[in-house]
């Protein structure tokens, strides 16, 4: 509903939060390009990591606004991503 009326920060935001029921990635990716926020955009890697890690590099290709750095998004996606891999390693092994 949020996506019809252009709202499209609050539309990602809601398929996030009730995501068994309003999330289907190729919209959610439709959505994304649209949303002016940049912590929406995080958010969405965040998400993705959670529940979706075998998408996110899909959910990464999506071109967003131009007022997002490409630095930043890389910086932070990987940040995300070596956190997600620390916390999945059994206590005690090493890289």
């Amino acid at each position: 509903m949020h996506s019809q009326y252009d709202e499209f920060d609050n539309a990602a935001l809601t398929m996030i939060a009730h995501s068994p029921t309003a999330w289907d990635h190729v919209h959610f990716k439709d959505v994304l390009v649209k949303v002016s926020n940049v912590e929406v955009y995080y958010k969405a890697i965040s998400f993705y990591l959670a529940e979706h890690p075998d998408l996110l590099v899909d959910m990464l290709k999506v071109r967003i606004t131009k007022t997002s750095p490409p630095t930043r998004l890389v910086h932070a996606s990987l940040h995300l991503l070596l956190a997600k891999a620390c916390d999945t390693q059994p206590s005690g092994s090493k890289w």
